[in-house]
């Protein structure tokens, strides 16, 4: 079921972090990834997924074959970030070219007014414009993800609900008009995290209410890199085309 597939119930290669490792680990997530970023609810949702974070860290420890390095990996290491958006094709999460009205496959400028109804989110013609509408991007061998959830930025959401293409399979509709509407955080959790590895497939889409001058949706999770992948900056760096040695491809 989409959103709600735990690490431990996706059949994956995994490791144990070792002490070291470990120790690593929950200093980066108590220091960095709540006390220091986030306060309150975000700190609380975090904490609720943090097990199945860990167990991505070891599914990512087994698939790139090299040892945990926190946030400052060295170069036979691999580290951990929160989620980017170019690590699923994005430039960033308020410019994205299936956000702004899912019907071409040119990333849109901000101000263009995106259709009601269904639009694509995550697709692959976020990677090559020329694909059809719902190709799915794959993730590839230079990351894995551990999603928690789906926010908004905008400060008036219209999306209603999402739905994902899981490895081919349509997932379940996840409402989110509740969330995102009668909350300050305009996020919707998951039951427990969406973990993305090596040859994972997925297409999003949303529905929205009504037209805006542009959505912002974002992934909110944790993300484990190789050191060369996790220095890049440019989102333009993680596009792999069509090759399996990368972080996301079609």
């Amino acid at each position: 079921m989409s959103a709600v597939s735990s690490a431990q119930a996706i059949p994956a290669t995994q490791e144990t972090l070792d002490s070291d490792e470990q120790t690593i680990f929950d200093r980066i997530f108590q220091r960095n990834f709540v006390f220091q970023n986030f306060y309150g609810p975000w700190t609380d949702i975090l904490y609720r997924h943090k097990d199945e974070i860990n167990a991505a860290a070891g599914i990512a420890k087994a698939q790139f074959g090299v040892t945990f390095g926190g946030l400052s990996p060295t170069g036979s290491q691999f580290g951990m970030t929160l989620t980017r958006a170019p690590f699923f094709g994005l430039s960033n999460w308020d410019l994205t070219a299936a956000a702004y009205g899912g019907v071409s496959g040119t990333s849109l400028a901000p101000g263009v007014q995106p259709s009601s109804g269904v639009n694509y989110w995550i697709d692959a013609r976020l990677i090559s414009s020329g694909l059809t509408a719902g190709t799915p991007v794959v993730f590839g061998r230079f990351a894995v993800h551990a999603i928690v959830g789906i926010g908004d930025f905008t400060q008036n959401p219209v999306i209603e609900s999402f739905q994902e293409t899981l490895n081919g399979n349509l997932q379940p509709v996840l409402q989110s008009a509740q969330q995102f509407r009668n909350s300050q955080l305009h996020f919707l959790e998951f039951d427990q995290c969406e973990i993305y590895k090596l040859n994972t497939t997925t297409v999003w889409q949303y529905n929205a209410d009504q037209a805006q001058s542009y959505e912002a949706p974002y992934f909110f999770g944790v993300s484990f890199l190789p050191f060369t992948q996790i220095k890049y900056l440019n989102p333009n760096s993680f596009n792999g085309g069509t090759a399996t040695d990368s972080v996301i491809h079609y």
